[in-house]
């Protein structure tokens, strides 16, 4: 029964560090949007004060891609954990039935 237990555990931090992980993403997505939203030119170009406000603006366009991909993985990873432990969780129960019998 530890086991199921430790497996949940790891499950349950899994989703929520995937989702901690998907919202931050999505945040830093949303600001670098937002940013280029309010700095467009009438011809469509994003205007910056500097090259490296530039650059920042690209690193934090890259970085939230992978943040958001690293959410995914650690998504899965967490809900397949979490799914296995049910699954240990019901075998545990039908071994303790048969013994019954």
């Amino acid at each position: 029964m530890a086991l199921y237990s430790s497996f949940l555990m790891t499950g349950i931090i899994g989703i929520f560090l995937g989702l901690g992980l998907f919202i931050l993403g999505m945040w830093l997505r949303m600001s670098a949007q937002k940013y280029e939203f309010n700095n467009i030119s009438d011809g469509g170009v994003v205007r910056f004060d500097s090259f490296w406000a530039m650059k920042g603006h690209n690193m934090k366009k890259i970085v939230s891609g992978l943040i958001l991909v690293v959410s995914f993985f650690v998504l899965v990873f967490g809900a397949s954990v979490f799914a296995g432990s049910q699954l240990l969780k019901h075998q545990h129960k039908l071994e303790a039935k048969s013994k019954n019998q």
